[in-house]
């Protein structure tokens, strides 16, 4: 187990957020656009979770993704690593073959998803490997938080800590139900 001082990766994708937020039409450049992709711009499927629609969507999902990155990437760099990338190279695919009513996406909270479905069982696998029943409590709890987040926001269309009806933004809960997957599977 790693314990560098800095996790550099997340760092970095945190300043990268912010500069495309701060630079005017870096996120219209960069997010995913189901029409330019299909005129072969495919590296909006992945810039597209640096890119958000507002300042207060932009602060939720970093806030969470340094909370996450800070612990995960110093303790485990190789597979938050391969989380990343296999949240990253699925959110995207997804969303075009299945929301083929939806034309533009922005956001990292499919990440931070991940992220979150990957701590949350790596603890309860922590809790049961060490046969400490209590240590699974908390991460299953909100495991099950989780779930009913995104249960909620499908539901009623709208976002739990965003205010989506303020800006332009459209819910969309299957980026965190794939980033979720992806963040179980590459754990």
């Amino acid at each position: 187990m790693s314990h560098r001082a800095l996790p550099i990766l997340t760092c970095l994708i945190a300043i990268a957020a912010l500069g495309i937020h701060l630079i005017p039409g870096a996120a219209a450049a960069l997010q995913l656009d189901r029409d330019a992709v299909g005129e072969g711009e495919v590296w909006r499927a992945f810039t597209c979770h640096l890119t958000h629609v507002d300042t207060g969507h932009l602060v939720w999902n970093l806030a969470m993704f340094l909370a996450l990155g800070f612990w995960l990437e110093r303790r485990h760099p190789g597979r938050f690593r391969f989380v990343l990338a296999v949240a990253g190279f699925a959110i995207a695919p997804v969303i075009v073959l299945t929301m083929p009513d939806l034309d533009l996406y922005r956001g990292l909270s499919g990440i931070d998803s991940a992220l979150f479905a990957w701590l949350a069982f790596d603890l309860i696998r922590a809790g049961l490997r060490e046969r400490r029943p209590g240590a699974i409590v908390m991460p299953a709890l909100l495991a099950a938080g989780f779930v009913l987040k995104v249960a909620l926001e499908a539901a009623y269309g709208a976002t739990l800590f965003v205010d989506s009806s303020a800006s332009a933004m459209v819910p969309v809960p299957l980026a965190h139900v794939v980033g979720g997957l992806a963040g179980l599977v590459a754990s």
